[in-house]
């Protein structure tokens, strides 16, 4: 939703004994817009070491070290306005996106926020991962997030930005010596080749220990249901999924070779011949071969693109997110899973009866 920002009516009457020139003044302003330093130099035909150098100046005149805090601390004290949005409902937003939100002008090194946050706000790394994607989701800047923030009623300029400090007795410094330091929370990254086929997005948090619930060799309809999509319509889906703040994931499949996404349902919850925009259900009676093992990641070709966390996928999920028109339906004729070469006995078409 659209927002106003803008200069103060009146400059001289913003509170503090800091004072910006008309020309920092107007780097705040882009600042806060959302511009990069690159962006406004650009834009004000200025070069990007003195708009960085302004900026410089500014913090250093509202007594922060970070752009965000800056931005926090320009719009608190007046020297940039924000107007509030109309019928805007801070209870109507997810709890974790609130918290979060509020912490992100907190002055810690960029590097940091997200454990800082982790340990302000007391959630899960993961969920403080999911919070971060959803408010950038729509490519603003933290700096804008923080006027939106303003401009909705989740920011007031009360909130504290600074790390608690405890007060302490003076110690004799002990000699030095090697000490294990905590490792800040930070996402894991998904390692490459681990999903060839590209079927989750980036942001969707990474589980580096597996716990597939299935593998081997199982028949469809009897031990799961298995809805096909073409890769577009799984990443739209997977992204869709967490843009809504959903939190419960089922587990994904990747085939390599039919090129498709495989999501795993219970057997019995979707009517036969279900089917949307971008997905349908495999038949049921087929036999779906080769599942690995929890802890095989990757491959050439069947492979665990994502295990989920909240069991199989609940029918309703996937009614709601599996329908991106721009996806086209997996074809009925195509085999999704070939067997390998010289096995054709074993062909994923035979009766259900005839599976190891």
């Amino acid at each position: 939703m659209p927002f106003t920002i803008g200069l103060p009516a009146n400059r001289s009457e913003t509170p503090g004994a800091w004072k910006p020139s008309p020309a920092q003044h107007r780097v705040l302003l882009g600042l806060v817009q959302g511009l990069s330093a690159a962006q406004h130099a650009e834009e004000h035909n200025r070069g990007i070491t003195t708009v960085k150098d302004y900026r410089r100046c500014c913090r250093v005149g509202l007594s922060v070290k970070t752009d965000r805090a800056l931005a926090r601390a320009t719009v608190r004290n007046n020297l940039i306005t924000v107007v509030p949005i109309p019928g805007a409902k801070v209870a109507e937003l997810p709890a974790d996106v609130v918290q979060v939100w509020r912490h992100l002008a907190d002055d810690v090194p960029d590097d940091d926020l997200a454990s800082h946050i982790v340990v302000q706000t007391g959630l899960p790394g993961i969920r403080v991962d999911t919070a971060l994607f959803l408010l950038r989701s729509e490519g603003e800047s933290d700096c804008k997030l923080i006027a939106r923030g303003f401009a909705c009623g989740v920011l007031t300029g009360r909130e504290e930005t600074q790390p608690p400090l405890r007060k302490v007795r003076k110690q004799p410094t002990p000699p030095p010596r090697s000490v294990p330091q905590p490792v800040a929370h930070r996402r894991p990254l998904r390692p490459a080749g681990t999903d060839p086929l590209g079927l989750v997005p980036a942001s969707m948090p990474w589980q580096p220990d597996g716990f597939g619930i299935l593998n081997g060799h199982v028949v469809t309809g009897l031990s799961v249901d298995v809805v096909r999509a073409t890769p577009d319509a799984c990443r739209t889906a997977l992204t869709t999924l967490l843009r809504n703040g959903q939190q419960k994931w089922g587990p994904v499949l990747g085939d390599v070779e039919g090129s498709i996404a495989l999501f795993l349902l219970k057997p019995g919850v979707l009517p036969d011949g279900w089917r949307t925009a971008g997905a349908r259900l495999w038949r049921r009676g087929a036999l779906l071969r080769g599942i690995p093992a929890p802890s095989i990641r990757g491959g050439t070709r069947l492979y665990w693109a994502f295990e989920g966390n909240g069991g199989y996928w609940q029918p309703e999920i996937l009614a709601s997110f599996l329908t991106p028109a721009q996806a086209a339906a997996a074809s009925d004729e195509r085999e999704p899973l070939a067997p390998p070469s010289g096995a054709a006995a074993a062909h994923s078409t035979r009766p259900a009866h005839s599976a190891g």
